[in-house]
């Protein structure tokens, strides 16, 4: 008999969620253009507008385990990126962190990294309780 208690199951819709919460303008690649990030559902999408054609590409995508419930963006003083800060969802287990994400672009592309989780937060229970 198959055992289940180390099983961790992620399930995703096969559509992207579409329905946009929130929008930031910055730039966060590091170059001197002006991007869009996109916050929809559990996904993070970084667009860039192109006025020559008059569209806006995604130059990325991610889903996030999780709902994005707010983002806000900041720059340090002296740096070329901008950053993201996402508190943690009210149902998670641990309340009171930020999350503060950047920009990474290597050989294999962009990506989203975590650069700080602040911490130690006290856990709860299921009852949010203490």
């Amino acid at each position: 008999m198959a055992t289940t208690s180390n099983m961790f199951l992620y399930s995703l819709t096969i559509q992207p969620p579409t329905n946009i919460t929130q929008a930031l303008l910055g730039q966060f690649s590091g170059t001197k253009e002006q991007q869009i990030i996109t916050a929809s559902g559990s996904r993070l999408t970084l667009l860039q507008p192109d006025p020559r054609q008059g569209k806006v590409n995604t130059i990325l995508s991610h889903d996030i385990f999780g709902i994005i419930r707010a983002i806000s963006s900041f720059r340090l003083a002296g740096s070329h990126k901008g950053k993201l800060v996402s508190p943690t969802p009210p149902y998670a287990p641990f309340l009171g962190q930020l999350v503060i994400l950047d920009m990474a672009v290597s050989s294999g592309g962009m990506k989203f990294r975590s650069v700080f989780i602040s911490g130690p937060a006290d856990r709860l229970g299921t009852s949010r309780l203490r």
